[in-house]
């Protein structure tokens, strides 16, 4: 339960404020709180009077047992950057000391939940404190209160640059000792928050479906994850370094923290259903998320307050400039001339540091409609490199490209880094590399050859014939590799056009493989696109219409039945929540 009083100064003193379970009338130096539920207001009054002698909870005036009401006397606003004393830290301390001489654990000591007046702290919001020997969540969400100052204090003041913040989910209660002494010796462990088996409804109907969600993984059939209270760690890289693993439970082999991984592993010791970790950035995004109530609660509000935020594109460079150990070029700007969003295309020697530098979120991971440009990004397997970068409060789109993604062949790419110069703050490519990776890109990219495309090099060849332009160009660009010893390379990210030079049935089969497997990943939607760009560039429409036929019934075939066993699976989850403990207490979202 979240009781935010935002007042900044007396002048806004005398409204009314509506939380989820309460409603606060603030009339000058009066604050009454009226409880919607009965145990709430018989908690908060329990703790308030105990703690009445300690002068860190508001002074109690009035109690109403009809009204379920408390008026007590006015405590403070929230601490933020601003307001926050010098000392907050050490009378934090004398804060959780009292809690603990009071037997009294808070669970939600969040800054919303701390107030400051004339410099000194107080405590706020005991509806739901419990004892401090009973383990048994009183809501979704209890946060420790050992953890606060740790947790206030990155909220207010930020993280360190090049740092990542990573969650650790441990399935078991019964583990949490063992595997908090584990992360406590390697990681710095930020928050610590016990969650609720009812977490799930503040997003789905049933627990799998969370699950889904929660793991970005289509097939969590029979898994008894989330079943019982469970525990989350939010934890601080201060200096990740990503290698490639193999996972432990597959087959698979995944570019990773390894700071993360590696003690998730040990930690692990081989058991099934034991131990979860976010071992990359995206991963780390999703977990936070599905962890929260929303974007803007904990554990999720840590991603955004270390996320790198710009004033404009000219400071995005700058930190690019920066990076120390990391070299990049920028392909591409918007061109202002497409009527559809346009992105700045940049190549880079190392993807995951960019990623962070830039404080990139991946936007084009998932789509339930057809014939879109979507996928899963690098981080989690897949190929899809456009992120948003947050310039000037708009998410602006990036596509961070990388040595070895197929974008160009290699061996040009590491030239493209090697030879680049400094224009204007920015580094670009040479002369030489920035026309033929300007032609190289509109010729193999494309479906066809687009019209700005073809004005900039009509006028930069313009003893060629307009008819004659785009032969013209194949052969320019076939010379160029060739006297570099390069070949044309396709694409990773596989929802890219890709328009051989020179067209072959290798080619036209290695499409249709790539659309078939993205359709059996369950990227109806990429595989859609693949087939689209298929039949335009090779003109055979018979077969790409066979292929979304094939592509269209599985998508239908898929969706009829997840939403036949989401309904089955929210019957049963309607049922235990109907049945819940009164005092495990948060409403639901309404479907």
């Amino acid at each position: 339960m979240l009781l935010q009083v935002r007042q900044r100064d007396t002048e806004r003193l005398g409204r009314t404020i509506r939380t989820r379970s309460a409603t606060i009338v603030i009339d000058g130096e009066r604050v009454t709180k009226i409880h919607r539920k009965e145990h709430l207001y018989r908690n908060e009054r329990h703790w308030l009077e105990l703690m009445a002698s300690s002068g860190r909870t508001p002074e109690i005036l009035a109690c109403s047992d009809q009204e379920r009401s408390i008026t007590m006397r006015y405590a403070g606003v929230p601490i933020s950057p601003e307001n926050a004393p010098g000392d907050w830290r050490e009378q934090m301390a004398a804060v959780l000391s009292i809690l603990s001489k009071a037997g009294c654990h808070h669970g939600d000591l969040l800054p919303q939940n701390v107030l400051v007046h004339h410099g000194r702290l107080a405590i706020i919001d005991f509806a739901l404190a419990s004892a401090s020997g009973d383990l048994s969540p009183k809501k979704k969400r209890t946060f420790s209160d050992v953890h606060a100052p740790s947790r206030i204090g990155f909220l207010l003041n930020g993280f360190p640059s090049g740092c990542e913040v990573h969650a650790f989910v441990v399935w078991s209660m019964a583990a949490v000792p063992e595997v908090e002494q584990g992360i406590s010796q390697r990681l710095e462990v930020i928050d610590k928050i016990v969650l609720s088996p009812l977490l799930y409804q503040d997003y789905c109907k049933d627990r799998l479906s969370w699950l889904k969600l929660f793991y970005q993984m289509p097939g969590m059939k029979g898994s008894p994850k989330g079943r019982e209270p469970f525990c989350a760690f939010i934890v601080l890289s201060r200096a990740p370094r990503y290698a490639s693993r193999k996972r432990v439970f597959s087959s698979e082999t995944r570019i990773v923290n390894t700071e993360i991984f590696d003690l998730k592993c040990a930690l692990r010791a081989g058991r099934l259903g034991y131990l979860h970790s976010s071992d990359n950035q995206e991963e780390a995004r999703a977990n936070l998320r599905y962890l929260s109530y929303d974007e803007w609660s904990l554990p999720y509000s840590y991603l955004m307050t270390q996320r790198p935020s710009f004033s404009s594109i000219g400071d995005v460079f700058e930190a690019l400039n920066t990076l120390p150990g990391t070299e990049y070029v920028l392909l591409r700007t918007p061109s202002g001339k497409s009527d559809r969003p346009e992105d700045y295309d940049i190549l880079v020697s190392d993807y995951f540091a960019c990623k962070r530098a830039l404080g990139g979120f991946a936007y084009k991971s998932s789509s339930r409609k057809l014939f879109k440009n979507v996928g899963d990004p690098v981080d989690n397997g897949g190929s899809k490199v456009a992120h948003h970068v947050s310039v000037g409060g708009r998410n602006i789109p990036f596509d961070i490209r990388y040595v070895g993604d197929g974008y160009f062949p290699r061996s040009w790419q590491r030239r493209m880094l090697r030879d680049r110069v400094l224009k204007d703050g920015v580094f670009v490519c040479a002369p030489a590399d920035e026309f033929f990776a300007r032609a190289y890109h509109a010729l193999c990219h494309k479906i066809e050859l687009p019209d700005k495309y073809a004005e900039e090099f009509a006028a930069r060849l313009r003893s060629v014939r307009q008819d004659q332009l785009v032969d013209q160009l194949r052969r320019l660009v076939m010379q160029y590799l060739s006297s570099n010893n390069d070949r044309p390379t396709r694409p990773k990210d596989i929802t890219i056009p890709y328009n051989p030079l020179v067209k072959s049935k290798f080619s036209e089969w290695r499409e249709l493989y790539l659309a078939r497997r993205e359709a059996r990943r369950g990227n109806y939607s990429g595989a859609s696109k693949i087939i689209l760009n298929y039949s335009s560039i090779y003109q055979s429409y018979w077969t790409a219409g066979y292929w979304v036929g094939i592509v269209l019934l599985r998508w239908a075939a898929i969706g009829l039945m997840t939403r036949v066993g989401a309904g089955a699976r929210a019957l049963q989850s309607a049922y235990l929540a109907a049945i819940e403990p009164f005092d495990i207490w948060q409403p639901r979202r309404f479907w």
